[in-house]
């Protein structure tokens, strides 16, 4: 994405297994990810100049997400819900 903002709901997502990949790349961008507080969010890429925030906690870690992918002048929220 490039010069936009992305909103991405995961609360009625199912993980089928332990582990599920979100893959995307931002450029002077917004991206705010919803996912459950079941769920722990692991963050694998290059982040340049941006930055990621976390808006609440997980309770427990039963399932991981693995969100891959370059920030370029970006920011990314991740909120539990």
């Amino acid at each position: 994405m490039v010069f936009g903002s992305k909103c991405l709901y995961f609360d009625q997502a199912v993980m089928l297994g332990d582990q599920a990949t979100y893959s995307g790349d931002a450029v002077f961008s917004t991206v705010k990810l919803y996912v459950p507080r079941q769920w722990a969010v692991d963050y694998v890429g290059d982040k340049i100049l941006s930055s990621i925030k976390i808006v609440g906690a997980p309770t427990t870690s039963e399932k991981q997400l693995l969100v891959t992918g370059d920030l370029v002048f970006s920011s990314m929220e991740i909120h539990y819900i």
